[in-house]
Parts: structure tokens; sequence; C-alpha cells
């Protein structure tokens, strides 16, 4: 009865260490949602899992990807917020033996600089300041791309009826129908000033793009130089 009674125990002490253990696998205080792919029918194969953290806000800001790495460590990035609650960096993901636990910003960071050997490891977006929360300037990963200045630039102008440098203008045409398959265009000067949105990006290399929409959101022109 005695030796019964010890096989119990020990038993009861190895499901609550695996409980224990199986417990670890996710911060208790985290806000997450874990998602699992079996790779076979009968759970043979060790099945795939990813899991999401979120702040308070519901806000996501890390994703973990168990044993992802070629190293069998989990694969883990950090999303990162300004005051204001926007999306403000974003850093490559980087392999951590984190055994499916959150990974603090504090012990990311640097363990991101380390791990591509780069201080700015990190897509970052800057924002024009006004209410409408328009990006002004988004910087690719790389330090070198950071240092330089290197970024995709955004501004937001309305047409203008002169043709200037700045290429704000933009002919109107209209369109008339001759029975089943004529179509001709007729051009109808320039759109008045302040018709149109304007949206000029710039890439890296100094390649500008204009996007003239109407009232109606409807792309009026296309102007790369």
């Amino acid at each position: 009865m005695k030796t019964a009674n010890k096989h119990i125990r020990a038993m009861a002490v190895a499901v609550l260490l695996c409980l224990a253990w199986s417990g670890r696998a996710q911060e208790a205080t985290a806000n997450y949602i874990m998602t699992t792919t079996h790779l076979s029918a009968d759970s043979t194969q060790a099945a795939r899992r990813v899991v999401s953290y979120h702040d308070g806000l519901g806000r996501p800001v890390q994703m973990l990807r168990r044993h992802a790495a070629t190293n069998a460590d989990d694969l883990v990035d950090l999303t990162e917020y300004d005051s204001l609650g926007r999306v403000s960096r974003i850093w490559n993901p980087v392999s951590i033996w984190a055994v499916g636990n959150q990974v603090s910003a504090e012990m990311f960071t640097p363990a991101a600089t380390s791990y591509y050997a780069d201080e700015c490891p990190f897509l970052e977006t800057l924002y024009d300041g006004t209410p409408l929360n328009r990006i002004r300037k988004v910087t690719g990963p790389g330090e070198a791309w950071h240092n330089a200045g290197k970024g995709v630039k955004s501004n937001y102008l309305t047409n203008t009826e002169s043709v200037g440098t700045d290429s704000l203008h933009c002919v109107k045409y209209g369109v008339t129908l001759s029975g089943n398959t004529g179509i001709s265009f007729t051009r109808n000067g320039l759109w008045p000033a302040g018709s149109l949105t304007v949206d000029r990006t710039e890439d890296e290399d100094g390649r500008t793009l204009w996007v003239f929409k109407d009232m109606r959101e409807l792309t009026v022109l296309e102007r790369r130089l």
C-alpha cells in the first residue's frame, strides 16, 4: 500500500511539473493570440505555433514564431508606438531562445543590434504632425539608410493652374463616345487650382511620383519623373 502511495505521489508531482512548464509558454499577464498549424492529421509531426502579443490597448507589439529560426530558437520581432499611439518602429526579427515568452523591448533592442551588427535594424515611420496622421517619411532598416537620410518622403499638396517646376498642373480631358467603338478625347485646358489633391512621393533614389485625385478619390493622373 505504501509503495502504491509513493507511485501516486510521484506521478502527481510529474504532472504538476509538466503543467508548470507548459504554463511558462506564455506570460500569464500578457495578452496574446496563439495560432497552431498542425502538420499532420495524427499530430505525429511537430506543429507550427505563432504567438501574437498585444498591449493593453489591443495593439500588436510582438510576433513570436516558435522554433522558426534555423537553430530552432524562436523568431521574434517588435513593434513600437510613439506618444500618439502611431506605429513608430518595426524591428527586424531576431533569433532568441524565448521559450514562447514575450521579450521586453529592453531585452529585445540590444539583442537585435548585436544580432545584425547594426544600430538601426528597424523600419522607422515619421508623421506630418497634423491630426490626419499622414506619413511624412519612411526609412528602411539599416544604419546606412538612417545616417544618410535615405527614405521614402511624402508631401500632400493640391494642384495649380500654372505649368511650374514641381509639376503640380494637370491637363483636363473630355471623353466622347461615338457608336459602339468610337472614342475621342478632347483637351479642355487645366483642372482648376485646388480642385485635385496631389500626393507627391520621392523614393530613396530621388525618383518622384505625383498622384492626382479628384474629390471622389478617383485617380485622374499619375506622373513619374
